[in-house]
């Protein structure tokens, strides 16, 4: 018998006798870990309000980089995300990876020196 053998006994006390890496342990994150049947996206508004909306009624999506805009086409609504650097952000949109995507002030736009996707205005109309 191997000297790494273990029983899962502790892992069961602990609320986790499962492999962390099966699913989706990290609900904070903005990207899902792993595959999944459903997932949704949650768009938050600079207000603070939130929509959240299912991947599997995201229609089309279309990337409009003169304009520096996102406009993603659901079944009940229209989705119109203006911002800077929205090339990865569109293909993680086609991907279906993005878990949430929040709005930020125009003035923080300069303080990300990655060249990250950010999103300054969501404008949802429903349909």
């Amino acid at each position: 018998m191997s000297q790494n053998f273990r029983w899962k006994y502790n892992e069961m006390q602990d609320g986790n006798p499962a492999n962390e890496s099966a699913g989706d342990t990290d609900v904070t994150g903005d990207n899902y870990n792993s595959g999944s049947h459903t997932r949704n996206i949650c768009f938050v508004l600079a207000d603070g309000n939130r929509l959240f909306l299912n991947y599997g009624y995201l229609v089309s999506g279309e990337y409009l980089p003169e304009d520096r805009k996102i406009v993603l086409s659901f079944t009940s609504h229209t989705i119109t995300l203006a911002g800077i650097y929205f090339e990865k952000l569109f293909y993680d949109l086609m991907q279906g990876l993005p878990r949430q995507l929040v709005c930020m002030d125009a003035r923080y736009n300069s303080a990300d020196e990655k060249k990250n996707p950010v999103v300054n205005e969501i404008i949802i109309h429903e349909k």
